[in-house]
This record gives C-alpha cells, structure tokens and sequence, in this order.
C-alpha cells in the first residue's frame, strides 16, 4: 500500500503474512498500528 513508511512497514508485512495464509484474525497488542491498513474482513484481537 503507498503512503507507508519507517516502523509501519513491518506492521503492513505482518498483516500481509496473515492475510495470504488465510487467517481470520491477527493477535496485537497495538491495536492502533493495524486500525490504520487496511484489514478487510479481519478481526483485531488484543489479548
């Protein structure tokens, strides 16, 4: 996705990781770093 940069980057590849390897949902503790790419249909869970 354009626009992101520095440290946001490595939250765009773990989403992209779950996202090709089906998941439903991603587990973080910094729920505001993942609200701002865009999710799709997946869930946020903060333990």
């Amino acid at each position: 996705k354009a626009g992101i940069a520095g440290g946001a980057t490595y939250d765009a590849h773990v989403l992209a990781c779950a996202k090709q390897g089906g998941a439903a949902r991603l587990a973080t503790f910094n729920r505001r770093h993942f609200e701002r790419l865009e999710l799709g249909d997946m869930e946020l869970v903060v333990p």
